[in-house]
């Protein structure tokens, strides 16, 4: 005998649309370590004046940017 399955039926597809308490976990997590990797690097950028950011690559927009 087999067993058929339907996914229009639902149930263990509709279960699924929603993230698993550890995927959301997760994202939060490496939501939050990027933010304070951003800050950091925001602070240590700071410390350097325009011409260098200049130097670097850097727009006067993203060292505008920088200087928020």
């Amino acid at each position: 005998m087999a067993t058929i399955y339907d996914a229009s039926l639902g149930s263990a597809a509709e279960a699924k649309d929603s993230p698993s308490l550890f995927k959301r976990f997760w994202g939060r997590l490496i939501e939050a370590r990027q933010q304070e990797a951003t800050r950091r690097i925001r602070q240590h950028l700071r410390t350097l004046d325009p011409a260098t950011l200049r130097d670097f690559g850097y727009s006067e927009d993203q060292i505008a940017d920088v200087y928020k």
